[in-house]
């Protein structure tokens, strides 16, 4: 089975306190799955984890599960970034043990089709599958995080974090905002960030310079 594969490349924040080798779904290059995994393996001695993330690896869900069930077998961590627009593979993941850990993105509230309509082509579908995945895994072994990436002009406002933080509260994620254009400043990303504080549990920000951290 071949795949399309952007990158692979080693990172220490993809997955938060566990080296980690982050496999890059899309692009025009494509890899086998076997060649992918022993190329992964090779760097065992030095990794944790391993990070699905780039275009959204749901979209190759029969690559992504044979993956994780590899790479589970040798022992290894495993965690999916997703937008969430495919709830069923997360769900059959999630149901497998085949995954550790899953960051969600979510750029809007949940009750707010109007911002949505902003940044996917079927809101009503994507916020569907959002609370699918939302309440599926809060009833789950899995460490979730629901991620923030800010955006001018779409979320960059405390009030619009704060609703973001109230529509998914019952869910008890962390929360983590992050830099969506490359534009903000750790100050103003921690400004945002305290909006949702003593709303989810916990609520982080992650910068190049800094990595991750609580505030």
């Amino acid at each position: 089975m071949n795949v399309p594969i952007k990158e692979v490349k080693f990172s220490m924040e993809h997955y938060h306190g566990h080296p980690a080798l982050v496999i890059l779904f899309g692009g025009s290059s494509k890899r086998e799955i076997q060649d992918l995994f022993a190329y992964v393996l090779a760097s065992k001695d030095i990794i944790e984890a391993v990070v699905f993330d780039g275009d959204e690896p749901t979209d190759y869900p029969s690559a992504l599960t044979s993956l994780c069930t590899l790479f589970k077998q040798e022992g290894l961590l495993t965690k999916v970034i997703t937008q969430g627009s495919n709830s069923t593979i997360i769900k059959d993941l999630i149901s497998r043990r085949l995954i550790d850990s899953l960051s969600l993105i979510i750029y809007a509230p949940l009750d707010s089709i109007r911002i949505w309509d902003w940044v996917v082509n079927n809101p009503e579908a994507q916020i569907f599958h959002i609370y699918q995945i939302l309440e599926y895994a809060s009833r789950s072994h899995i460490d979730i995080k629901v991620l923030i990436p800010i955006i001018d002009g779409i979320n960059n406002r405390a009030d619009v974090i704060r609703s973001i933080a109230e529509s998914i509260s019952k869910f008890d994620p962390t929360v983590v905002l992050m830099d969506g254009e490359g534009e903000i400043s750790r100050e103003e990303m921690r400004r945002l960030a305290k909006s949702a504080k003593g709303i989810v549990p916990e609520v982080r920000i992650r910068t190049a310079e800094y990595g991750e951290e609580g505030v």
